[in-house]
């Protein structure tokens, strides 16, 4: 029987602070009300925050996975709206994961292919060898950009490595904490400008979240933003990045599953 290949995104940036995990859970909250079956992994190895942003506490992680004390399945919460979570770690655990523990993880995952047709992995972002790995392997790089001159330089040098030195070509860009759309296309062709305009090299605006009090009112009550004010701004911004994944048809899909499609990109640099 043949198995849905599964969309793979993982979401990152080049700095800390711009709202990469929020996004994420809601996200996978927005694609999941539409009908897709969602698993939200904390792939950030040093400070995941997923469950402390749901408010849980898990008994298994990642780490139990990767040192073959449980499957993935035995670390699986419940997230908001059937969502299903694989939680991360806290502290230095997991900070010198080598390879092979990156593909133990990886070929856990695999059990569940044909159960999800979306996997995203909240990465740590920044310029580790095996988070630019991860993002390498994605289906779809999705890069969060807020409107300050750090955070533009540091996302501009972050596409620059993943496309030199990983390859990757398609870089869809989520702009937050902006106050309008004039804002976020400035903020986009600043990113441009500095990433500069090669032919191969493709940014893709995919959506704006605006700045909103929502946002700090989910966070403070550990509620996701649909949970707290689904007419918000933020809200109608978050559905309408997941509305057009939804449409969007990917020609790139992974075919034998997820552990092919990882592995391929992770030992092809020699992990």
């Amino acid at each position: 029987m043949d198995v849905k290949p599964v969309r793979v995104a993982a979401i990152s940036s080049g700095k800390g602070g711009v709202g990469k995990t929020s996004f994420s859970i809601n996200l996978a909250e927005a694609l999941s009300r539409a009908g897709n079956r969602v698993l939200l992994m904390d792939a950030d190895f040093n400070l995941a925050n997923v469950h402390l942003m749901l408010g849980q506490t898990p008994d298994k992680t990642i780490a139990d996975v990767m040192s073959g004390r449980c499957s993935i399945s035995d670390t699986l919460l419940p997230g908001p709206a059937s969502v299903r979570v694989v939680p991360g770690v806290r502290g230095r655990g997991l900070a010198d994961i080598g390879c092979n523990s990156l593909l133990s993880l990886i070929q856990s995952v695999d059990e569940l292919v044909g159960e999800i047709d979306i996997l995203l992995l909240d990465t740590a972002g920044g310029f580790q060898e095996r988070d630019m790995r991860l993002m390498a392997a994605a289906s779809d790089v999705m890069v969060m950009l807020t409107p300050d001159k750090v955070t533009i330089a540091d996302t501009a040098e972050y596409i620059r490595t993943l496309r030199q030195q990983y390859g990757v070509q398609h870089f869809n860009i989520v702009t937050n904490m902006v106050r309008g759309q004039r804002e976020s296309s400035q903020l986009m062709q600043a990113l441009q400008s500095q990433v500069g305009f090669d032919y191969d090299l493709i940014l893709r605006h995919v959506g704006t979240l605006p700045y909103d009090t929502a946002v700090r009112k989910a966070s403070d009550s550990a509620r996701t933003w649909l949970q707290t004010d689904p007419d918000s701004k933020v809200c109608r911004g978050i559905q309408a990045i997941a509305d057009a994944m939804n449409q969007q048809m990917r020609a790139y899909y992974p075919r034998g599953g997820m552990t092919f499609f990882f592995e391929s990109h992770i030992l092809a640099g020699g992990c």
